[in-house]
């Protein structure tokens, strides 16, 4: 029959014409991925440069979790010094990946910027893909949603910051938009579900009070859909792998702690009238420096709440509302925080803007609204918006707290001078000072040690949020070498409870001396740290008829200061105006030798103590009777012999006639 078996070839043109409207459905996915990857890369451009502005801010209790990580790489495992391990890093994904960062070769700092930056990176993406938009009218909301989240100070202080802030809040976002599905879907599938579960139960091992997010989001979900039976296996499937991973957690740490409660819950949840209303304060602080973000996002969330007509614009309304709700109720009940920055607050951030995604969508898809004046109203609070975050008070200490730095400097140094001895440290400043000397470690403030949070002093929780804590008895039975009361340049008087009840013992002053250490690299700090006299790792050791005084120790005069020679060896380096000295040095009676190991000529001046009769002056090695009674002591001054400079490092006596 004609034309049933027509072959005629296709001409060109015509095959081509239908290759074409083959592919014209790839059109506008291929307009989605590029307007996304251009908000996602302009986004990134933009944090950068709000990053570096607070760089190089470093939280001291990253340090801890850097304690940690340093350990683990070392064969210690996850414990922040010898002895009983403790729990006191509360972000234990954190602390593996910033690990995962040093096995790769990168500095552990560097690694916590990398993991900030990235966690960063995921926030973005989430908003980007949860408000995927193929034409640039319907990509106003993820543009606004993403300008609010890298316009946060919050974000960027702790981006550099190095805790786990960012990351939560990106997982957060991600597990949320995941979750617009079965909130939005009458007919919605479990692999939804699951999918968002994988970022909740990351939660959950990102932070212990992560799984309130996966318990919210339930919750949501039953308000938003009802209680069904279709509901209730959702909601299993949702919090499955959140309840695999915190019991995880928790069989770990009631095996490797054999503890069901982190130290850093011990510490820092002290339920009081006291931190409830501080950590009201601090939300409502919170808020109010992410304003005018805040005020358009909770009009926002309160018009999707009232409508009735667009149900399933209402339950995104309700998954975002109700976690932001319960973290805002849950920081305010455990009393904020002492950060700067607004730490607690960033995971609210990625619900705001989510939310103002949600509410700018709503106000372009109503007939009559001009895509410009939206846009420009949002801008203006935009704009506002970010001038308030560059001008926040709290923000602004991330500005000028760098004290972390001088850590470094006092712990590298201490670690050149006694990693040998392996001195027992210590300490308030429990980040910088034990990850940079890598010493032995006492934790004063009880957050990396068993005892202090399970035996709190009276009054606990009333006082500054987790630095309540302290036993001066505890500390004094531990025989530490080295106490350094406050941050890392040290202080005379103590502040804190430990400290001060171990100052107010008589016998403080004749067990410890204060000494002026000066640390040089990379920079120059001085610190004021008191040291063991007698014994220990790093006092006046006497083995029968020698007695060795470091040089450290030689600090009678107020003016001395000790610093490390080029052998990492601690030195004094007296002057001929200001000697350095040694006072009432207890000496058997007998015939003494003094040699002085310096670089340089040392003139040796000794009387009896509190004396003006001189024994002997004359430079070293010099020779003297002592008669004194048993526990009599001597005055030793010791100056450079010429004008050139000397560096003393030990002053040695040896008896050679009893």
């Amino acid at each position: 029959m004609p034309g049933c078996c027509d072959r005629r070839p296709i001409c060109p043109a015509t095959r081509h014409y239908r290759r074409l409207s083959e592919t014209a459905p790839a059109e506008p996915v291929v307009r989605t991925v590029t307007i996304g990857l251009a908000v996602f890369v302009g986004a990134l451009l933009v944090l950068a440069p709000h990053c570096c502005h607070y760089m190089p801010f470093l939280a001291d209790d990253a340090l801890i979790s850097l304690r940690y990580a340093q350990r683990l790489l070392q064969g210690h495992g996850l414990s922040w010094t010898d002895g009983r391990p403790v729990e006191g890093y509360s972000n234990l994904l954190w602390v593996l990946l910033a690990a995962l960062t040093g096995r790769m070769g990168l500095d552990l700092v560097v690694g916590l910027r990398v993991l900030g930056f990235a966690s960063a990176s995921l926030l973005v993406g989430a908003i980007v893909y949860g408000h995927r938009a193929a034409t640039l009218r319907q990509a106003m909301p993820m543009v606004f949603a993403t300008a609010a989240v890298v316009l946060a100070g919050p974000t960027a202080v702790w981006v550099v910051g190095g805790l786990e802030s960012v990351l939560v809040a990106g997982l957060l976002a991600w597990a949320v938009v995941l979750c617009y599905p079965i909130f939005q879907q009458e007919n919605a599938e479990a692999r939804h579900a699951v999918r968002a579960s994988v970022f909740l139960a990351l939660l959950c091992i990102t932070r212990p009070d992560g799984a309130l997010f996966a318990a919210a989001v339930v919750v949501a979900l039953l308000l938003a859909r009802g209680i069904r039976r279709a509901t209730f296996r959702l909601g299993l499937w949702l919090v499955l792998l959140p309840t695999v991973f915190y019991l995880g957690q928790l069989a770990f740490r009631l095996a490797y702690y054999g503890q069901w409660i982190p130290n850093t819950a011990l510490v820092k949840f002290a339920p009081s009238s006291t931190h409830l209303a501080r950590g009201v304060v601090y939300v409502a602080g919170g808020l109010l420096s992410l304003s005018p973000l805040s005020l358009v996002t909770g009009l926002f969330g309160g018009c999707l709440l009232w409508q009735r007509s667009d149900g399933a614009s209402r339950a995104k309304a309700l998954l975002l509302i109700v976690p932001a709700t319960a973290w805002s109720l849950y920081i305010a009940s455990v009393g904020g925080d002492t950060f700067p920055g607004w730490r607690h607050i960033v995971p609210l951030i990625p619900l705001m803007a989510l939310l103002l995604a949600q509410g700018t969508e709503q106000l372009l898809q109503q007939r009559g609204r001009s895509v410009v004046l939206v846009s420009a109203v949002l801008a203006v609070a935009l704009t506002l918006y970010a001038y308030r975050q560059f001008h926040d008070g709290r923000n602004r200490l991330a500005l000028s707290e760098r004290w972390e730095w001088d850590g470094q400097v006092v712990g590298q140094m201490l670690r050149r001078g006694f990693g040998s001895a392996r001195p027992l440290v210590a300490a308030t400043a429990c980040g910088c000072l034990p990850y940079w000397s890598e010493l032995p470690a006492l934790d004063m403030l009880g957050l990396n040690d068993y005892y202090l949070p399970r035996h709190s002093p009276e009054g606990f929780g009333h006082g500054t949020l987790s630095h309540e804590l302290g036993d001066g008895q505890y500390v004094w039975d531990r025989q530490p070498d080295l106490l350094i009361f406050g941050g890392p340049r040290g202080l005379e008087k103590a502040h804190f409870l430990s400290g001060r009840q171990m100052q107010q013992k008589p016998e403080f002053y004749d067990r410890y001396t204060l000494v002026r250490f000066e640390g040089r690299e990379p920079h120059t700090v001085q610190s004021q740290i008191w040291v063991r006299r007698h014994g220990g790792k790093t006092g006046i050791r006497a083995e029968g008829d020698r007695i060795a005084v470091p040089g450290y120790l030689l600090n009678g005069n107020p003016a001395t200061v000790v610093h490390l020679d080029g052998a990492g060896q601690f030195v004094v380096s007296p002057s001929p105006g200001q000697p350095a000295a040694i006072e009432d040095l207890a000496l058997p009676p007998g015939t003494w030798r003094v040699g002085v190991g310096s670089l340089g000529k040392v003139n040796v001046t000794i009387r009896p103590a509190g004396q003006n009769k001189v024994l002997v002056d004359a430079p070293a090695p010099v020779t003297f009777d002592w008669a004194g009674r048993e526990g009599a002591g001597v005055d030793v001054t010791l100056s450079p012999v010429s004008q050139k400079a000397v560096e003393i490092r030990a002053v040695v006596f040896v008896r050679v006639r009893r």
